[in-house]
């Protein structure tokens, strides 16, 4: 019974172990989600969310699973200012009473934000990573 016993808890033990070896979801930050390419099986098409549970068994093999943990944030593009004066403004401005200003100014600033939906899509097929993700932006 003793032996029992104490093979029952190595079980448990060696099977926490494996079960912490395989989960993902402590790998992804807050705000973040992950592409999983794996050698035995290539890219999956699902992406991993952060704060959901992902458990694989591809992770236990050694150097078998890399996993691409993208920020999905809102970015910010560069503002834009656009100044000029109406087609034929100064003539309509200086025949009308008060000289009114036909000039305008427009400041355009853009917020995205990228689709966690493409990531497989743009891992895969266009080999974009994590660390080239600030210049996939100003490419694109």
């Amino acid at each position: 019974m003793k032996k029992l016993l104490i093979l029952l808890l190595v079980l448990i033990v060696i099977g926490g172990v494996v079960f912490y070896f395989g989960w993902i979801q402590l790998l992804i930050p807050p705000g973040s989600c992950a592409v999983i390419h794996t050698k035995t099986g290539g890219y999956e098409k699902k992406i991993i969310p952060a704060g959901t549970f992902a458990w694989r068994a591809e992770r236990l093999i050694p150097a078998n699973m890399s996993l691409f943990i993208f920020p999905i944030q809102p970015v910010d593009a560069d503002s834009t200012t656009l100044t000029g004066t109406m087609p034929s403004g100064p003539v309509y401005g200086s025949s009308l009473a008060g000289s009114p200003d036909f000039s305008y100014k427009i400041r355009i600033r853009i917020t995205f934000s990228l689709n966690p939906e493409v990531l497989p899509d743009l891992v895969s097929g266009e080999g974009l990573r994590p660390e080239g993700l600030d210049g996939w932006y100003q490419k694109g």
